[in-house]
Formats: C-alpha cells, structure tokens, sequence
C-alpha cells in the first residue's frame, strides 16, 4: 500500500534529531496531513531504505550523516547546490524522478545574514560535509582549517600551522563545523588560540546540542558575538520542506521555532 504523505529521516544514529519536531510544525504551518518518520539507516543499508521511499511513494526524505554523500550517488539528479558541495540533505520528487538537494549553503546563509556577520574573512573549522556547505556559501574564499587532508579547497590549512593561526587571528567570522563540543561531549573544544581572535570576530558553531557550547561560552566571555547552530537547522529545515511541498514555509513559523 502506498504511503504518499510519508516523509523520512535518514541517518545513523539518529536518536538526537530534532528534526520530526521541526518539520511538523512546519507541516501544520502549511495545513499538510504529513507523517515525519526518523528512520536509523546503519551504513550500508541506505540504497535500501531509498528503494523503499521509492517503492512506498513517500513524498521524500532528509539525509544526515553518514550518508550525505552516497544519497547524492543514489538520486535520479541532483541540484546544483547538492552537485556543487558534493553531499546531499534532502531527497524530493520532480518530473518523476527522485532529486538530490543540498539546503546547508542556504540555511547557513539565511542564519548567518539574520545576525548581521561579516562574511569575510572567515575561517571554517573542520574539513567535512557542512565544512563545504559552508565554504561554498561564503563564495569558496573562506580558509579551511583541517587535521585532516582537505583536497577540495586550496585554501586549506593544517591545524595548529602559523598560517592558520595567523588566519583565525585576522578572521571576522569563525565557522566551527567540527563536532567538538556536542552532546554527550560537551566540556570539548576546538584546539584554536582563541585569545588571538579579534574583538570584531563573530564566533558561529553549527554545534545545536547543547545550545551553548564550551566554545562559545568562551568567546562570550571575551566580549565576542556569537550564534549556534540552531538557526541554521530551522533553516536548513524550511528549505527542505519548501521542496516536498512546492511552496514557501511561513516566515513566521520559521522564527517561532528559532526564537523558542
């Protein structure tokens, strides 16, 4: 039997998502009878669990990690934004064939002009899936600073290298895309000189659990402005949603949910 008004969640592990309370408000919002499933997809079991939303005629899907790379492989197409970063978030239906998106860069965008940040120059912390969205939002110029090797920017930098202290020193914007911090870890933080950041430097953690991280709490505590991570999931979510539904989600819906 079909279940057409079925949206998914998959990822591993999953039990931290926000997101079926995200997109159900945003469904009320849009008087949508939808049912949002978060769905625990181990690593080698996506090309299964997308041959059932396609068999069961779901309405689509959102992709978290580990599979944002693999579900770009599996879809009929992709967006450019999906193609351009390389990774996808969301799976939706057009013309009949299942579309890979990307809404990262957007979301990230939306939540960091909402603030009024400089976006240049900026650094990014970390060298993974939402690093790229990221970069690729800040016009590719934002220097990538990595312990691992980063083959997808030349501006990437080991940590801890002069360049890259240098860098976070004269940065504007500082982007944490590592999970350093997050729940249950939460007395982490990037291993960055943060003394050396500059008082007109705005510190953005993708980190949304806890809402306030070790890092943040030390930029704050040097006079710092700073935002987490959670707008840019609200975000992230409404643009996703807009493609399942083929219309705008309400500004207002989305600035319940950021403000709480």
């Amino acid at each position: 039997m079909k279940e057409s008004k079925v949206v998914a969640l998959f990822g591993h592990p999953v039990g931290h998502s926000r997101s079926a309370e995200i997109q159900s408000a945003f469904f009320a919002a849009l008087g949508l009878d939808w049912e949002y499933r978060v769905i625990d997809v181990p690593p080698d079991a996506l090309k299964a669990a997308i041959n059932d939303l396609r068999t069961n005629g779901w309405v689509g899907a959102n992709i978290t990690i580990p599979h944002k790379t693999e579900a770009l492989a599996l879809a009929d197409d992709s967006t450019e934004a999906a193609g351009l970063i390389g990774a996808a978030n969301a799976l939706f239906w057009k013309g009949g064939k299942l579309i890979a998106d990307n809404t990262d860069m957007a979301g990230f965008l939306a939540a960091l002009d909402a603030t009024g940040a400089a976006r240049s120059p900026a650094v990014i912390l970390g060298s993974g899936g939402s690093a790229r969205a990221v970069h690729a939002a800040l016009g590719g110029e934002a220097m990538v600073i990595s312990r691992s090797a980063c083959d997808w920017s030349i501006l990437a930098r080991k940590w801890g290298s002069p360049e890259a202290i240098d860098a976070i020193g004269r940065a504007r914007l500082l982007v944490n895309c590592t999970p350093a911090g997050m729940s249950p870890n939460k007395n982490e933080m990037p291993e960055i000189p943060i003394e050396v950041l500059s008082a007109d430097c705005f510190v953005f953690d993708l980190v949304y659990n806890p809402l306030e991280t070790k890092l943040l709490k030390n930029a704050r505590e040097r006079g710092l402005r700073c935002s987490n991570g959670w707008s840019m999931l609200v975000w992230q979510a409404a643009f996703s949603c807009e493609r399942w539904a083929g219309r705008k989600v309400p500004t207002q819906a989305v600035r319940i949910l950021i403000d709480g």
